[in-house]
């Protein structure tokens, strides 16, 4: 039997406690790196949450797995809303923000739509996909 001395183990601890140290500031401790994404990264990080849209979703589409298209959906919309929110508002003129906006509407009315249609198992969530995505790609034509 061995026996093994971890009384100078202090360092898993001090990660352990890392998330409720209050001197350590909050960004450090719970990795909310977000809001130092410079506005390449965002645009780079919504490309590929439509590159995705357009083949994972897609692909599961078209083989009627509507749970996985509920899953990828979900996984694919929590940094995208945030992304294209954080690049429209990265624009100067009000004008531009509003259309900005309205074209994110479109996108996630068409993506609502997609999801309502894969809770159902209709098959018209494949042109919901296609609405969807071209939604998205108007967006980014308008991101630059």
């Amino acid at each position: 039997m061995d026996l093994h001395d971890h009384r100078d183990a202090k360092e898993t601890i001090d990660r352990h406690d890392h998330a409720r140290d209050p001197d350590v500031d909050i960004r450090d401790r719970f990795f909310h790196d977000t809001t130092r994404l410079t506005p390449e990264a965002h645009l780079q990080r919504a490309s590929e949450s439509i590159k995705r849209l357009e083949t994972d979703i897609k692909a599961s589409v078209d083989k009627s797995q509507w749970p996985r298209v509920q899953a990828d959906l979900r996984h694919q919309l929590g940094t995208l809303r945030y992304d294209l929110q954080m690049l429209i508002n990265n624009k100067t003129d009000k004008a531009a923000r509003q259309q900005g906006n309205k074209l994110q509407d479109k996108v996630f009315d068409a993506l609502s739509e997609l999801d309502l249609y894969a809770r159902k198992g209709d098959a018209r969530a494949a042109d919901s996909l296609q609405t969807a995505v071209g939604a998205l790609n108007e967006v980014m034509s308008f991101l630059g």
